[in-house]
Parts: structure tokens; C-alpha cells; sequence
């Protein structure tokens, strides 16, 4: 199931960048769509949100910088009554896991349900699917050059068999 998940997922992304921009259900997200198309997505959430993600920043001397956008709707989402699970890599090789945790405590905090991926295996998948709907899968890191200034490359997919897959995905990394 979780290789199936990983295989679509490439296909998709394969279609979508070969042409298929206009795709029924397949839209390509490139450099800030993905802040603005995330941020709309998270905002109408309504039962679910899982996201699994390499980086992910809070930038206590911006508030309104995009990571920091995002990470308020996820504890707004919950504040809704929407069941918000988040995966943050960290990794036994690398100097800035204290980024993730802080910004995975702060997600915490406002009540949303965070784990953290084994110290063993790197997470580096940048993954989200919404109330089994949607599923964005691409480059893009919840931290400021990620977000506002590197070129980054994402496919948002509007089918409930590969939400379901994606979500499936995100639960079993450990």
C-alpha cells in the first residue's frame, strides 16, 4: 500500500510536468502558488489535515511570514474541530532538528496532534492531504526561502484514492 502510495504519486507528477497542467484533477503548483493554494486549502478544511514534512519553521521575529501563516491555520484547523496530524523529520546526522521540534511544539501547544519520524530513517517527503479530498506532493519546506524565495515544484491532485493512499502514507512513518 505504502509503495502503491509513492508510485502514484510519481506517476502523477509525471503526467502533470510531461503536459497535463489542464488535467481534470491535476494542477501544477510552481514556487508561491503553493503558499496561496495551501493556505486556501487549510483555511476550508473540514474533518482532516496530514502532512508530513522535512523543515518546517516558526519564525518568532515574523509573525506573518508564511511558514508562520501555515502553521496558525493547522492550529486554527483545530480550533475547528478538524483532526490536524503532522509528521516533522529529525534525524541523528542533522545539526537543525531544534527548528522542527520548537515549531512541532508550538503545533503541540495549540492542540495538534505531531509526531516525529525515526531517528533511524530521514523523512524528507513534503506531503499533505485534506478531508480525503486533496493531496499536494512535492519540493516545497514549511520555512521561509521554501516558501518565498527558492523555485519549488508541486503537484496538487484532487482524488480521493490517492488522499487516501497519502494519508496512509504519512500514518505509517514512524
Amino acid at each position: 500500500m505504502v509503495r502503491r502510495a509513492v508510485v502514484t504519486a510519481a506517476v502523477l507528477w509525471f503526467f502533470a510536468v510531461s503536459g497535463a497542467r489542464g488535467e481534470e484533477g491535476v494542477r501544477l503548483l510552481m514556487d508561491g502558488e503553493y503558499f496561496k493554494e495551501v493556505h486556501r486549502i487549510l483555511r476550508g478544511a473540514g474533518k482532516s489535515i496530514h502532512i508530513a514534512v522535512f523543515s518546517i519553521r516558526r519564525y518568532a521575529e515574523y509573525p506573518d511570514s508564511p511558514s508562520n501563516v501555515l502553521i496558525r491555520d493547522l492550529v486554527e484547523a483545530r480550533g475547528r474541530g478538524v483532526e490536524v496530524y503532522v509528521v516533522i523529520n529529525v534525524d541523528r546526522w542533522k545539526d537543525d532538528n531544534a527548528g522542527n521540534i520548537a515549531a512541532g511544539r508550538m503545533l503541540e501547544e495549540g492542540g495538534v496532534s505531531v509526531r516525529y519520524d525515526s531517528l533511524e530513517k530521514t523523512s524528507h517527503a513534503k506531503l499533505l492531504t485534506v478531508d480525503g479530498e486533496v493531496s499536494v506532493v512535492g519540493s516545497t519546506n514549511w520555512s521561509y526561502h521554501s516558501l518565498a524565495k527558492n523555485r519549488e515544484a508541486n503537484v496538487l491532485i484532487e482524488d480521493e484514492e490517492t488522499a487516501a493512499q497519502v494519508r496512509e502514507y504519512i500514518r505509517s512513518i514512524r
